[in-house]
């Protein structure tokens, strides 16, 4: 769905997406899957170490999400990535790629 470029690991983005309200699945040293009803995100980084971590470290992370419902379902993700990226300390870029149906309304809807 889209590309997120930080300098922060992603363990690091995992738990300020709990901060958040985003509720951690599961996780594993290739991805991390979180909730919030009704989107469903999957956080993918490059394998590069960071000590005990095993994450990702400055490189882009790939976002996947799937929701339900309406265009206006994505606007927790939006407003969460949003707020994220207007944070002082934090450096944090993100694009989505949407396509097809769903991109054509939700595209709408940002618009």
């Amino acid at each position: 769905m889209g590309m997120l470029t930080t300098s922060l690991s992603r363990g690091t983005l995992v738990s300020l997406l709990q901060e958040s309200g985003w509720r951690l699945l599961s996780s594993d040293e290739e991805e991390s899957l979180l909730h919030q009803s009704p989107i469903t995100l999957i956080l993918e980084s490059d394998l590069l170490t960071n000590g005990q971590d095993n994450i990702s470290v400055g490189s882009p992370i790939l976002l996947r999400a799937s929701y339900a419902g309406e265009p206006l379902s994505i606007q927790p993700l939006i407003d969460t990535l949003a707020r994220l990226a207007d944070g002082e300390s934090i450096s944090l870029e993100y694009s989505l790629d949407l396509f097809g149906d769903a991109a054509r309304l939700v595209r709408r809807f940002i618009g």
